[in-house]
């Protein structure tokens, strides 16, 4: 029998950043990568394992517009999970909105990360406005995937848009060279967060060269313990690899990828080390915040 729980986190716990890869559902065909099937039978077997009841499923970038592997991963999921969309903002409908709302979506995703796109701060700010417009009626969260120094492009008008902002992967530090500290967006991230003007997502650490950047353990030390409040714990699982290694991207970006091996319960316990072992910090993260951010409201 498989062991259960073996993280020992509380009851209820959530991961709030998973992605669903099936392929019943078609890609994009301008992807940038393939990552292989990896359906929600193998996540909620992960997560149960290591003590997760509950999952926030972000809809994979190489889909596009087509939500339909989000919508399906809900409907499997059966009310335990909440989702976050990618959509055209510029075209998507309300009753869309609507449709994926009662599927269990509480957020939409911009992603300016994956490709390593640049905007200005007008444009940056438009289109911000543009998805806060259209959610606030839902009450859904925004979900911001841009890299650290691209944040103070925004961070003035995230407090008047009226609906919740996480960032993807602690706020996605950028240079290798420079302690986290010390890189453009950290003042800015840091005052939204306390001023609980946005959540920031504990996940992704291994993207970042290793957890070798000068300054991140001190930073998600920081982030746990003087703004636990605002921050939710994701797996990034099943951990794409991404287009990043490309040699020749034409080719290789159809060419099925294996996904990473991440130590995931060795991930956990370097989080309760950044929490001074403080359990009311632990369910914070994997409980009380998630369950507020993505609108919970069941017993179970």
């Amino acid at each position: 029998m498989t062991e259960t729980n073996i993280c020992n986190l509380p009851p209820g716990a959530w991961d709030s950043h998973v992605h669903v890869v099936d392929d019943r559902f078609p890609m994009a065909v301008n992807r940038s990568f393939t990552p292989k099937h990896a359906p929600v039978s193998n996540l909620m077997a992960f997560e149960t394992r290591i003590g997760i009841s509950h999952v926030c499923v972000v809809a994979v970038s190489t889909y596009g517009y087509d939500n339909r592997h989000l919508i399906d991963a809900l409907q499997q999921l059966n009310g335990r999970g909440r989702g976050v969309a990618v959509v055209n903002i510029n075209a998507v409908t309300d009753a869309k909105l609507d449709e994926m709302h009662a599927a269990g979506v509480r957020g939409l995703r911009f992603n300016l990360h994956t490709l390593h796109q640049t905007i200005d701060r007008v444009a940056f700010e438009e289109a911000v406005q543009k998805y806060a417009d259209r959610i606030r009626r839902l009450d859904w969260v925004l979900q911001l995937f841009i890299h650290m120094h691209q944040i103070p492009l925004v961070a003035d008008i995230i407090p008047q848009l009226g609906v919740d902002v996480v960032f993807d992967h602690l706020g996605a530090p950028t240079d290798p060279t420079v302690a986290v500290q010390k890189q453009a967006g950290y003042a800015e991230l840091m005052a939204l967060l306390r001023a609980k003007h946005a959540y920031v997502k504990m996940s992704g650490v291994y993207r970042f060269y290793g957890e070798k950047m000068p300054g991140l353990d001190e930073y998600c030390r920081e982030l746990l313990q003087d703004v636990p409040t605002q921050v939710v714990w994701g797996s990034d699982r099943p951990h794409p690899t991404g287009p990043d290694h490309f040699t020749n991207p034409e080719i290789e970006r159809l060419i099925p990828q294996d996904y990473q091996t991440i130590d995931i319960p060795a991930f956990v316990a370097q989080c309760r080390k950044w929490c001074d072992h403080d359990e009311d910090t632990i369910k914070m993260i994997f409980v009380d915040n998630p369950r507020r951010l993505w609108r919970y409201n069941r017993d179970d």
